[in-house]
């Protein structure tokens, strides 16, 4: 009986890495689209090379799970926080606003304005940038909605904070949005920051 007990753990140990090694696959190429869905909302873009494990295989679509790690200081649990002063950032995200134009012009245009203000880490004039912005859900991580967006004439002095604001209209899905999960259920993150001095 032992002998048998022996053998059969064997034979577990030995087959679960293989089963793993066989269900991951690597992403082909940058900017790949990661869906809730398939053709549903995009939940993040995936790199390449990135290591993805498959769960479920339906025709064209593959239902595939990422794992990674992030640093602690760029998450945050609340909408607006304080500037991350990281000497491996030169801008960070120090406030953002949402505001509903019905409020200041209700007779105008149904529209949503986001100001980003972004600080200066350097001790050089940061004279433009651009970045990925990803809209998510604090609790559960779940992209809303991602965005490229820059400043191409931001002249930000050093520790100073400068910004940058962005408008959607009625029925645009960043509306809704926005405008459904400001300012407790939703948390904004820059990504792939490219800075111009």
């Amino acid at each position: 009986m032992k002998r048998v007990l022996f053998l059969l753990l064997l034979i577990l140990i030995v087959a679960a890495p293989s089963a793993a090694e066989e269900s991951t696959l690597y992403v082909q190429s940058s900017n790949q689209k990661l869906f809730k869905v398939p053709q549903g909302a995009i939940l993040a873009t995936l790199d390449a090379n990135t290591p993805v494990k498959v769960v479920e295989d339906k025709q064209e679509w593959v239902k595939v799970s990422v794992e990674g790690w992030v640093r602690r200081n760029v998450l945050i649990n609340r909408a607006a926080g304080p500037a991350t002063t990281s000497a491996a950032k030169p801008i960070s995200l120090a406030e953002y606003i949402v505001e509903d134009s019905r409020k200041t012009d209700p007779k105008g245009p149904k529209k949503v304005n986001l100001t980003l203000k972004v600080k200066n880490n350097t001790n050089r004039i940061v004279k433009s940038w651009r970045a990925i912005m990803t809209v998510q859900d604090p609790v559960t991580n779940q992209v809303l909605f991602s965005i490229s967006v820059s400043h191409d004439d931001a002249n930000i002095s050093p520790g100073k904070i400068g910004q940058v604001q962005y408008y959607w209209d009625w029925g645009e899905k960043q509306y809704d949005i926005l405008l459904n999960n400001y300012p407790d259920n939703m948390k904004i993150s820059l990504f792939r920051l490219e800075v111009n001095y």
